[in-house]
């Protein structure tokens, strides 16, 4: 069996809301489609986001002609892959999920077996005015998810406003995390935690700058909340570092960042001989992604909290299984061989037809769609 074909669509799919978050927002989400297909007749599925596009179609050239159960670790040599980790995750996707269909294998079988068959997401409660978010929120704990997430670090006063009328309505049980994408000092954040401290948050993810460690490690002394590292975690080496300076509880991973699900994997496990868990950052995944997440995440012993996932406000898919059968907040791996999705043609061309013409634009906006405004300064300073 040989690689014959490599194909790659740019899609957008729209948001039903827009996203905003401490630095900016967006109305949608554009990723790379890429389809394998090999001489008899197999295709093979990946995805990842579209600032990888050109580097994925570059590697036609490595991975047409290919055994698909002897390729990877050769195009990991030849590419330096932690050097274009997106690329090289959307190939590796689809790779992976040929290996399956050739052997009528589920994914999380070849990574080694599942440790669980429910795989736990977070709700991702978007900006909104209180009482609206806190109607949702509630809502969403009805329907079983049992952690919420909220983006803060927009404006100190309406932040404590969200979080107490979000705790009100759902309660002591469900856990609720924050993340203020590093807009805070380690004095703001020391401040604002202990005023939190009634609220019992689960854990506060990037609450200060991704480069000061030393900050990150103050924080930790000064507060009983835990602190999840993401941004200064994308690679081996940051997980390692923050590992080492003893600056956070939790570390996110990221197969777009970490340069593949077996990098993912990797990740995970040195994270776990450090003594700690890990959970899933998302770039906004659509179906192939968040079945390919499902199965890895499925194998992995130390991941102990719920994942990041945008499905609860994405405006389509482009895959005919539906993906947001959440079960109490969990997703299930597919029994069926591979990633265990197939691509609709039909909603592909349709959201490709969207990102040509340009409709909505991945990072822009219009304020008037805007349910909160974001900051328009093009200069970053942290909030005091």
């Amino acid at each position: 069996m040989k690689i014959s074909q490599m194909r790659s669509t740019i899609v957008t799919v729209p948001f039903t809301r827009p996203e905003v978050w401490a630095r900016g927002a967006r109305p949608c989400v554009t990723n790379v489609i890429v389809e394998l297909e090999t001489d008899d007749g197999l295709v093979g599925l990946g995805e990842c986001g579209v600032s990888a596009s050109a580097t994925v179609q570059s590697l036609s050239r490595y991975v047409i002609g290919a055994d698909p159960f002897d390729l990877l670790e050769r195009l990991k040599q030849r590419l330096r892959w932690s050097r274009v980790p997106m690329a090289f995750c959307a190939v590796e996707m689809a790779v992976l999920d040929l290996q399956g269909k050739a052997l009528g294998l589920p994914l999380y079988r070849l990574l080694g077996g599942a440790v669980r068959r429910k795989v736990p997401f977070m709700y991702y409660l978007l900006r909104d005015k209180p009482e609206v978010m806190a109607r949702e929120a509630a809502a969403a704990v009805k329907a079983g998810f049992s952690t919420i997430y909220i983006k803060v670090g927009i404006e100190i006063d309406e932040d404590i406003e969200v979080i107490q009328a979000v705790r009100e309505a759902i309660g002591p049980r469900p856990k609720f995390r924050i993340d203020p994408n590093e807009s805070w000092t380690v004095g703001t954040a020391v401040r604002l935690l202990r005023r939190l401290q009634d609220y019992d948050l689960e854990l506060v993810e990037d609450p200060v700058s991704r480069e000061d460690l030393a900050g990150w490690r103050r924080l930790r002394a000064c507060t009983s909340v835990p602190i999840a590292a993401q941004e200064n975690a994308h690679t081996l080496t940051d997980m390692f570092r923050v590992i080492k300076e003893d600056a956070a509880d939790i570390i996110l991973v990221d197969p777009f960042r970490n340069g593949g699900l077996s990098a993912m994997k990797h990740a995970a496990a040195m994270v776990e001989a450090a003594g700690l868990p890990v959970y899933v950052h998302s770039e906004a995944a659509l179906g192939i992604a968040t079945a390919a997440l499902t199965h890895t995440l499925a194998t992995i012993p130390n991941n102990l909290l719920a994942n990041q996932t945008y499905y609860q406000f994405l405006g389509g898919d482009v895959v005919k299984e539906r993906m947001d059968s959440f079960e109490n907040g969990c997703l299930t791996p597919s029994e069926r061989p591979g990633l265990g999705v197939t691509l609709d043609m039909e909603r592909v061309s349709r959201f490709h037809e969207v990102y040509v013409r340009g409709e909505v634009v991945d990072g822009a906006y219009r304020r008037e769609d805007m349910r909160q405004e974001a900051s328009e300064d093009e200069a970053y300073y942290p909030r005091f």
